[in-house]
């Protein structure tokens, strides 16, 4: 762990040297020539940091389409490089494929789920998305990574309401229609099964992503969904009913908030009240964007 830290610390200092390189002018950079100091004392025991891990959104699917995958994966999940040793896999709502689609580019996923053509229905294709599971392959060969978080922007695009995994026709409007949660569910289960089965160390699921954001409406950068507080418990009661039947051994991860603050703590108090969805919440989560600029925000970390 001590190694794993002076690792980051490393790390840390040199991107904050990269960004001492502004010249000051405008308010909020650094200043040229920061002076920086940071003391570590392996000693003194302050709290237990159970991993550290990285999110294989978007990059994962070009990366591990190239000759530098392998190269990646020693330099992010081996014990030569940062060791990492959470993984989270992004299960893509198939915009890639999507004839409807906004988006382009890397931020387009293909989806294990898939309309078969011959058959006129929805099937699965476990073979597809094979760039990014080949970069999990690689990350787990090294030994390192005991937790995988296979996690969602949005659900598939052929359970929205738009016939899109990008958000709403308006902003603020949830694109999952509440008699196609049970599907949702069905199909995260269906997917985390496929990994586990193979081995992979799939300890949490996560099928809410930054719900608070607008996600949809004129604006349209990448796949997600907004919920109300109201659907995102509706939502886990269904996903926690879903993984008590499979019997799989995972836990539910809590809506990954997109900011310290805000509605988190309501969600937060909401599920863990609920018997039924605190019997298979193992994790709350939140993500930390602009936390370093509101200063009252820190106690949450």
């Amino acid at each position: 762990m001590v190694l794993l830290m002076k690792r980051l610390i490393s790390i840390l200092i040199t991107m904050i040297q990269i960004l001492a390189m502004s010249n000051g002018k405008e308010k909020g950079k650094f200043v040229q020539n920061a002076d920086v100091s940071v003391i570590v004392n392996p000693c003194v025991e302050y709290q237990t940091v159970s991993g550290f891990g990285a999110s294989a959104c978007w990059w994962a699917q070009e990366i591990g389409a190239t000759e530098n995958a392998g190269e990646v994966a020693r330099l992010l999940f081996s014990r030569d490089g940062l060791g990492l040793n959470i993984y989270r896999y992004n299960v893509g709502g198939g915009e890639k494929e999507n004839p409807d689609s906004r988006i382009r580019g890397n931020r387009a996923t293909e989806s294990f789920y898939y309309f078969n053509e011959a058959t006129g229905a929805y099937e699965y294709d476990f073979t597809r998305d094979a760039a990014a599971q080949h970069m999990l392959d690689l990350a787990l060969s090294y030994g390192c990574v005991d937790t995988v978080v296979l996690f969602a922007n949005s659900p598939h695009y052929s359970m929205t309401a738009t016939g899109q995994a990008t958000g709403g026709t308006e902003e603020y409007f949830s694109n999952l229609p509440a008699e196609n949660y049970q599907a949702y569910a069905d199909y995260f289960i269906t997917i985390a099964k496929y990994f586990i089965d193979k081995g992979v160390p799939v300890k949490y699921i996560s099928p809410i992503n930054e719900p608070q954001w607008s996600w949809g409406g004129g604006w349209v950068g990448q796949e997600g969904c907004h919920y109300e507080t109201d659907e995102i418990v509706a939502l886990m009661k269904v996903f926690a009913a879903a993984i008590k039947a499979s019997g799989l051994d995972v836990k539910l991860m809590a809506p990954e908030s997109g900011a310290i603050g805000d509605e988190t703590t309501q969600w937060f108090d909401l599920l863990t009240a609920d018997p039924d969805i605190a019997g298979v919440l193992g994790s709350l989560a939140y993500h930390s964007y602009w936390s370093d600029g509101r200063i009252t925000r820190s106690r949450w970390i």
